[in-house]
């Protein structure tokens, strides 16, 4: 698993599971998976109870798979996760999003993310690379953790265009460089030149780290779903000439 997705299942253990965390496997009960998954759904929501429920099941698979012999094929039980499946058969279907920005709410939308950097109270930088982050993903159509991390060294400025590395479905993603993608990658260098500044100017341990974290890990945004094709948007984006850069 990636690092990320780790994270994802400790945080769900942590958060939703943290009662069972010292518990035995084999001690919890298809009836506690069902009466959890029904409070998480009254106390959260049904997706924060589906992705608890479906890091139980995955953990207590891994484990059977991993401890079970053929003399003992279920050393835990059965999954108490398939009692849920008993009782509520779409618990774990969740509804795909559908929001988006309609046409007149472009304009206010990008005038609000633009204006982020003086309308926020502090101007060490930040603000500046969230507004890039924001605009980066509307118009290249990034999901949010590719525009994240993505990497100077992806960045070809001569070519005009940039690569996504380990993309959902495993592969390698080359996109076009607009005009104004191009300016928002200049904007992101300058928010990280400014971040060095203030960190040697106030060497806090938060400006310090701040710092750091854009000198070494060499990120675009510095930040963490917008979908759309490579088609849509080479018919929707003007490719910069490659004079520029």
């Amino acid at each position: 698993m990636r690092p990320a997705t780790l994270n994802g299942y400790q945080r769900a253990i942590d958060r939703n599971l943290e009662a069972w965390k010292h518990k035995p496997l084999k001690d919890i009960s298809g009836a506690m998976a069902v009466t959890r998954h029904a409070e998480l759904c009254k106390s959260a929501s049904p997706t924060v109870a589906m992705r608890a429920m479906q890091v139980l099941r995955a953990t207590h698979r891994f484990a059977t798979e991993f401890y079970g012999t053929d003399d003992a094929e279920l050393p835990f039980g059965r999954c108490p996760v398939d009692k849920i499946n008993k009782i509520q058969r779409k618990w774990s279907q969740s509804k795909p999003r559908t929001g988006r920005l309609a046409v007149d709410e472009l304009a206010p939308w990008l005038t609000a993310v633009r204006n982020l950097p003086s309308h926020q109270k502090r101007s060490d930088g930040d603000w500046k690379r969230v507004a890039a982050y924001l605009e980066l993903i509307l118009l290249t159509g990034l999901r949010r953790r590719e525009a994240g991390f993505l990497r100077w060294e992806d960045v070809d400025l001569r070519r005009g265009t940039f690569t996504v590395r380990a993309t959902k479905n495993g592969d390698d993603h080359t996109l076009p460089i607009s005009a104004r993608v191009r300016e928002l990658f200049e904007l992101r260098r300058e928010a990280g030149k400014a971040l060095q500044e203030i960190a040697q100017r106030h060497p806090t341990e938060r400006n310090i780290k701040a710092a750091l974290n854009h000198k070494t890990t060499g990120d675009v945004t510095g930040l963490h779903y917008a979908q759309v094709t490579t088609e849509d948007l080479l018919s929707t984006l003007p490719r910069p000439s490659r004079s520029e850069g």
